[in-house]
């Protein structure tokens, strides 16, 4: 029997309110149901002693879930790194989103790679490089809030979905995240417009980037002459428009 598992956390779905690493739990494949446990659990390194776990592993064909553990049984870990930042703008894509933390992805940079035919500036992209870091913020999405996403970032034609290694910045080790990068690559950086840079760097700040990565935002070249742009509200209002979005 194939158990029915999250694709970032082996063994089950982990439902410790503080996040902790999962504990391995015995499971009977023979059983169609949700197996759980309640109570104190002592594995030094792993989680704290004396500590109540919950501890959820589906097996396929459950039929015993909660409403919550179904949605959770389908969670995907989501890695953000410019707009999606920010909190009204994730709660508008994904409205049952949890919050996970900073987090950072390593051998990357923050470029501007793509050229918005609707704005003629440039939106956001990670792009690989040795030796330097991507911050960003770390979310629990569902599989409909992964569609949304899918939408705005217009998945498999303006951006392509892939699954890298982040760290989170609370501790812990690498786990993968699905985040997004653009597939066809200007040769070289496309200047953002001010408005949509000045977005990334509020998302940064109210999330609590580290000041120096902020500091290197900020000192990002805009685009000049925006008066004919779409406002932000316009632009982030727009569904599915993945010209004037990022991730």
């Amino acid at each position: 029997m194939t158990a029915l598992l999250a694709p970032a956390l082996a063994g089950g779905v982990d439902l410790h309110p503080q996040g902790d690493p999962p504990v391995p739990l015995p499971v009977d494949a023979h059983e169609h149901v949700a197996l759980r446990q309640v109570g104190p659990v002592h594995a030094p390194g792993r989680v704290r002693p004396g500590v109540g776990v919950r501890r959820l592993v589906i097996l396929e064909g459950a039929t015993n879930l909660t409403p919550e553990e179904g949605r959770l049984a389908m969670a995907f870990d989501y890695f953000a790194y410019a707009s999606n930042m920010a909190p009204a703008v994730i709660m508008r894509l994904c409205p049952q989103h949890r919050y996970l933390g900073v987090a950072r992805l390593a051998d990357h940079r923050l470029s501007f790679t793509r050229r918005s035919v609707r704005t003629k500036t440039g939106v956001a992209d990670i792009v690989q490089a040795a030796g330097e870091t991507v911050w960003g913020v770390l979310y629990k999405i569902d599989d409909n809030g992964l569609a949304a996403i899918d939408r705005k970032e217009g998945h498999d034609w303006a951006y392509t979905r892939v699954s890298l290694p982040v760290r989170p910045e609370a501790g812990g080790p690498e786990r993968p995240a699905v985040t997004y990068t653009v597939r066809f690559k200007e040769p070289t950086q496309v200047p953002p417009s001010r408005e949509y840079l000045d977005l990334v760097i509020a998302a940064a700040r109210e999330r609590g980037l580290p000041g120096p990565y902020i500091e290197q935002i900020e000192a990002t070249s805009g685009a000049d002459n925006l008066a004919h742009l779409p406002t932000l509200e316009s632009q982030h209002l727009s569904n599915g428009n993945p010209e004037t979005a990022s991730t």
